[in-house]
C-alpha cells in the first residue's frame, strides 16, 4: 500500500484589510516547512489577494468558500460543504491546520466525517462568546496553538471548557533570518521608527506624542511610520493631522504598507512599539533579528519578547513620557544602541528562528497523525 504523501492543509480567511501577522506567519511556515517533510497546501478566500500572493510564491493553494457556515443560508452552506468535501477527498491531507481561531466554521464536519485532525491556532483571545459559539457548531481540535503565553492565559479556560480533550501548546511565531538577517549600524539620519497596521491599539497616536517629546530634545531625529489601513482608510489622514499639530511636519513619514520591510529595518536606529496590548508582536523579532533595539509596551507578547535593559526597553502602555526617555537614552549613546541590538539579534537566533518553528509544528502534526492527538496538555 503507497504511503500518502504529508500534506497540510492550512485555512486562512483573507483579511478584509492589510495583511497582518497571521498571514506574514502563514507565508514564513508554507515557505519553511517542506523542510522537515511536510507539504503545505493553502485553502485561502476565493477571489482574494491572498490567493495571488501565495501563488506568485509557488505555494499550492486552492481558492475556497470560507464563509462560516448558517443554516439562514441552507444552499449556500450546502454547496460549500461539497466544495470542501471534494478537496478534502482530492487532496488527502493528514492534518488541517486553521491559522487563526474559528476558520473551522467554513468546513464543520467535513473532515471529522473523513478522519483527517484538525489544529486550531489561537492569535488573538478569541472571547467566551466566539468560543462558545464555535465549538458548539463544530468538532473540536485536536490541537490548541497559542502564539504566546499571553494568549494562553487569557483564552485557555474558555478552550479548555469546551475542547477538554484538546492539547493546549504555546508556540510562539518566529522570524525567517535569511529574510531578516543581522545588519550593519543603521546609517544617519537618526530614525526612530514604528511598524503596524492602523489598528486603534496598536498605539499610533501614542508614537505620534512620544515623537513630539523627542524632536523637541532632539530636532535632528526623523521618525517614520509603516503600516496598512485595517478598516478605517481615514485614519492615517487623521493621524498625519495630529503630527503636524504637534509640530512635526517635515520630521515625520507615513509610508503606508511596504514590502521592504527589512531593508526600512535597516535605516531605523530604534523601533518603537507602543501598543496598548500585543498578542504577540511580530515586529518586534523582526527588527530584533535586523540588530536594532526595541522600545515595547510592557504587556501580552513584548513581555515574552523583550529583555528589559538587555535587548531594549519595556514601558508602560499609554505612559509616553516614559516611553520618550528610553527612546531618548539610545538615541543620545550609539554604543548602547549597538549593544543592545547585537543582544537582541543573538536572542533571536536562538529563541524566534523560523527553522525551530516549523520543526516544532512538524513535531504537532506528526502526534495528532500517529496517536490520535490524546494525551496530557502540553506546553512548550
Amino acid at each position: 500500500m503507497a504511503t500518502r504523501s504529508k500534506v497540510c492543509l492550512y485555512v486562512q480567511t483573507a483579511p478584509a484589510g492589510a495583511t497582518g501577522g497571521a498571514v506574514h506567519s502563514l507565508l514564513g511556515v508554507c515557505g519553511a516547512i517542506e523542510q522537515v517533510g511536510w507539504h503545505p497546501h493553502v485553502a485561502a478566500t476565493e477571489g482574494s489577494k491572498l490567493v495571488e500572493v501565495l501563488r506568485a510564491r509557488g505555494i499550492a493553494v486552492t481558492p475556497m468558500p470560507l464563509q462560516p457556515l448558517s443554516p439562514r443560508t441552507p444552499w449556500r452552506s450546502l454547496q460549500q460543504l461539497w466544495h470542501w468535501y471534494r478537496l478534502l477527498s482530492a487532496l488527502r491531507p493528514l492534518v488541517i491546520h486553521e491559522n487563526t481561531f474559528g476558520e473551522s466554521l467554513a468546513f464543520s464536519w467535513i473532515p471529522w466525517l473523513l478522519g483527517i485532525p484538525y489544529i486550531s491556532h489561537v492569535r488573538f483571545p478569541p472571547g467566551q462568546t466566539l468560543v462558545s459559539y464555535t465549538l458548539s457548531r463544530v468538532p473540536p481540535p485536536r490541537v490548541v496553538v497559542y502564539n504566546s503565553q499571553a494568549i494562553y492565559d487569557r483564552s485557555e479556560s474558555w478552550l479548555r471548557k469546551f475542547a477538554p480533550s484538546a492539547r493546549q501548546i504555546v508556540l510562539h511565531n518566529a522570524v525567517d533570518l535569511h529574510a531578516f538577517p543581522t545588519m550593519p549600524p543603521a546609517p544617519p539620519p537618526l530614525t526612530v521608527g514604528m511598524v503596524a497596521n492602523f489598528a486603534r491599539y496598536k498605539g499610533h497616536r501614542d508614537f505620534i506624542r512620544i515623537a513630539a517629546r523627542l524632536a523637541r530634545r532632539r530636532p535632528d531625529v526623523h521618525f517614520v511610520v509603516v503600516g496598512g489601513v485595517v478598516d478605517d482608510p481615514s485614519e492615517p489622514l487623521r493621524l498625519a493631522a495630529m503630527a503636524r499639530r504637534v509640530g512635526l511636519e517635515g520630521q515625520i513619514k507615513f509610508l503606508g504598507p511596504r514590502a521592504d520591510v527589512p531593508a526600512l529595518l535597516h535605516t531605523f536606529h530604534v523601533l518603537v512599539h507602543p501598543a496598548r496590548f500585543e498578542a504577540f508582536g511580530r515586529v518586534l523579532i523582526e527588527a530584533m533579528a535586523v540588530g536594532r533595539p526595541v522600545v515595547a509596551t510592557d504587556e501580552g507578547g513584548p513581555r515574552e519578547i523583550v529583555q528589559d535593559g538587555i535587548t531594549g526597553y519595556l514601558v508602560a502602555p499609554g505612559d509616553v513620557d516614559a516611553f520618550a526617555q528610553q527612546v531618548l537614552a539610545l538615541l543620545d549613546d550609539e554604543a548602547l544602541r549597538l549593544r543592545m541590538g547585537k543582544a537582541a539579534a543573538d536572542m533571536v537566533r536562538q529563541r524566534f528562528s523560523l527553522v525551530q518553528h516549523v520543526r516544532a509544528l512538524a513535531r504537532i502534526y506528526e502526534s495528532v497523525t500517529s496517536d490520535g492527538g490524546t494525551g496530557d496538555a502540553a506546553r512548550s
